[in-house]
């Protein structure tokens, strides 16, 4: 971009003069009407020292002046002068202005000077006196006087000189304005500006344009995202110069139709040599959707067509607290206060936490996707190996489960993508809760819960104006309880490559709570038992009708929160030194917790272990009990190992937990038998196999 534009461009520009006349001694003002008259000691058509094509003027002891005119009439205002100068004279000279007794702008002593008044700034230190080209620009702010020199940005000078600066007479070029101290010689472009001051980013403009190296774009194009979100910075829409590159002169202007738009930044000057320029957009109402985005410029350049925004309702945050966002009974811990809402979290709660597999949770919601907010600060600050997080486990819409492991780099703080692309509707979400388990003969010291491998939920995350809607059918909530209490037999079942939890969809603990009709809420343990706590950190089974949650006990002034409807336990196999006050025991503290109305029902291990010392405590507590009609046994025999280790079909892979199918089998003869049990009142013993 030339130097005459740029200088035209600049706020307040008066008057400019380019000194390319070939010969003559009139001088044209490029901007005004401010001729300039020279004496015969001006020497015309020199080589020029702006970069523009154009010549400029030797003085060698002859001046320039423009006639006296209220563009000179500073007072006390806002200023700037521009002038481009070479020379080697020593000696005191004035580059332009007025008289000594008004404003002007001198070298002395080979550096540059500057005074309003007869107040003048404290002297450069820089030699103009080198026969080197300079530019030097003044500029008032608000009485603050700072000259810059050869586009540096910090000033060579810089003070405040607030007193009248006005020019009475004729504006010298060169000399004073009445001819004196003459300025021995070349000198191009001087430039006035009044009302208004020069930011840095002028100075930089206008040194750019002398030296040749401000850009030449003639033009721009502007592009962008297509979409975003309301109240959400937008990603960057771009200005891209063409026909060359912008010269840091150029201020572009967003514009948005939609109401009370927030730009970033609001005003985008370019940067000289950039072919780019970059701003954001944040919609502050979706009203009008899509929106249209422009932009206009300082320049003559021709605005291209706008880019059309769409904006979308921001993202809903499901709190734990929602009535449509169901947990698991019993065994969901929440931080809040208040009342334990329908959904099994306590009213003011931030997070809802899990701390026994096969832990779980589900919610009905519409729109196309779902993200899980979670909090993983409780594995960070208790130093949990990273290779021991749990998994979260989740199916949508009863479709296959997928799992991944809890992350500290990128889970704390950022949702975990769900489902996305769902189609529109209503749709629903499972999520489970899986200890961290790929070695189970080398699982570590910190495998189970408390106080460490805990899984804490903070939010659901739905599109922009989707909403929870009630669950129904076998996922809607049920006012009955079954209250599984096992190992890992009960717990899961294994495939062929990995350990699926107890909340898996054919697995026994969940079907068995289906077939009652009721809801699964389920501690079961791997490596649990009556009287062992198995590897860990979790609590044994006779110790934990409390179901501790990192030291907090889930009971409620002893007794559950909830009405439990039925306990099932199925332990032993993993009981080294099993006694009979193990097994009483743990259904006293169970009657305790649960009240008269709860049935008790112990499931003798399908392989047998310890049915016997099983067997003989389960008498003993009815024994001492005679009233308590509210409990059963339920003996599968010994045909059930064998039936499971014939036949392809009905094995398991390692011969100890039964596969998908089996646990489908041994699931319907639990809910066939409890079903019979609690009809009668009776303690029925069920042999496998014998249904017929």
């Amino acid at each position: 971009m030339s130097y005459q534009t740029v200088i035209a461009g600049m706020p307040g520009a008066v008057a400019e003069w380019q000194f390319d006349e070939a010969s003559g001694t009139s001088y044209a003002d490029s901007i005004g009407s401010h001729t300039g008259t020279a004496t015969s000691s001006v020497l015309d058509n020199q080589t020029t020292l702006i970069q523009d094509g154009g010549k400029c003027v030797y003085m060698n002891g002859g001046y320039v002046t423009a006639p006296s005119h209220a563009d000179w009439a500073f007072s006390t205002g806002d200023f700037w002068f521009v002038v481009t100068f070479k020379g080697n004279t020593a000696g005191n000279q004035i580059l332009m202005g007025g008289t000594t007794a008004e404003t002007y702008l001198a070298v002395v002593s080979g550096k540059l000077y500057f005074s309003i008044g007869g107040s003048a700034l404290t002297q450069g230190t820089t030699q103009v006196d080198d026969n080197a080209r300079h530019c030097a620009i003044v500029s008032r702010n608000s009485g603050v006087v700072s000259v810059y020199l050869d586009g540096v940005t910090t000033p060579e000078m810089t003070g405040t000189l607030s007193g009248s600066a006005s020019v009475a007479g004729a504006f010298g070029l060169g000399a004073a304005g009445n001819g004196s101290i003459p300025y021995s010689g070349y000198v191009d472009g001087p430039a006035v500006g009044k009302g208004s001051h020069l930011s840095t980013a002028n100075v930089t403009s206008i040194y750019n344009a002398v030296t040749g190296s401000g850009g030449s774009a003639t033009g721009y194009t502007f592009s962008g995202p297509s979409s975003g979100t309301v109240s959400v910075a937008s990603t960057n829409f771009t200005i891209t110069a063409t026909g060359g590159t912008f010269d840091g002169t150029e201020v572009f202007t967003p514009h948005s139709t939609g109401a009370s738009p927030t730009f970033t930044p609001s005003s985008i000057t370019t940067t000289n040599g950039a072919s780019t320029a970059t701003f954001t957009y944040t919609p502050s109402t979706t009203t009008g959707s899509p929106h249209t985005i422009t932009t206009t410029n300082n320049k003559s350049f021709t605005d291209p067509s706008g880019v059309a925004y769409t904006v979308n309702p921001a993202p809903v945050t499901v709190a734990v607290t929602d009535a449509n966002w169901f947990f698991d009974p019993l065994v969901t811990w929440s931080d809040g206060g208040g009342s334990l809402g329908a959904n099994n979290v306590k009213g003011s709660s931030t997070y809802a936490e899990a701390n026994t597999t096969p832990w779980h949770c589900r919610a009905g919601f519409s729109g196309t996707s779902v993200k899980l907010g979670v909090d993983v600060s409780t594995l960070t600050t208790a130093s949990c190996p990273a290779n021991q997080y749990p998994y979260i486990r989740w199916s949508v819409d009863y479709g296959a489960w997928s799992a991944r492991r809890l992350l500290t780099s990128s889970d704390q703080g950022t949702d975990i993508t769900i489902a996305t692309g769902l189609s529109a509707g209503n749709h629903t979400v499972e999520i489970a809760f899986e200890y961290h388990w790929t070695n189970p003969a080398n699982a570590g010291s910190d495998v189970w819960t408390t106080p460490v491998n805990v899984l804490r939920l903070i939010h659901l995350t739905l599109d922009g104006g989707a909403a929870t809607v009630a669950l129904s059918g076998d996922l809607a909530p049920k006012t009955p309880i079954t209250l599984w209490d096992g190992d890992s037999i009960s717990e899961a079942v294994y495939d062929d490559t990995s350990y699926q939890q107890g909340y898996g969809s054919l697995a026994t603990p969940r079907l068995v709570a289906l077939g009652l009709g009721s809801e699964l809420a389920s501690r079961a343990f791997r490596g649990a038992g009556y009287n062992t706590a198995g590897p860990g950190n979790y609590p044994g089974a006779v110790t934990a009708v409390g179901l501790f949650a990192n030291a907090k006990s889930m009971l409620s002034s002893g007794t559950f929160p909830r009405t439990v409807t039925r306990v099932v336990i199925n332990q032993g196999r993993n009981d080294g030194s099993l006694t009979a006050g193990n097994v009483s025991g743990l259904m006293t503290s169970y009657r305790a917790a649960c009240g008269s109305s709860t049935w008790i029902h112990i499931v003798l291990p399908y392989g047998q272990g310890n049915a016997s010392t099983i067997a003989t405590g389960y008498a003993n507590y009815v024994a001492a009990n005679p009233t308590d009609t509210k409990v059963s046994k339920i003996d599968f025999g010994t045909s059930l190992g064998a039936y499971f280790n014939n036949g392809a079909s009905r094995k398991t892979l390692e011969g100890t937990h039964p596969d998908q199918l089996g646990s489908a089998e041994i699931a319907a003869a639990v809910v066939k038998q409890i079903q019979a049990n609690e009809a009668t009142a009776t303690t029925t013993t069920y042999i496998f196999g014998s249904e017929g």
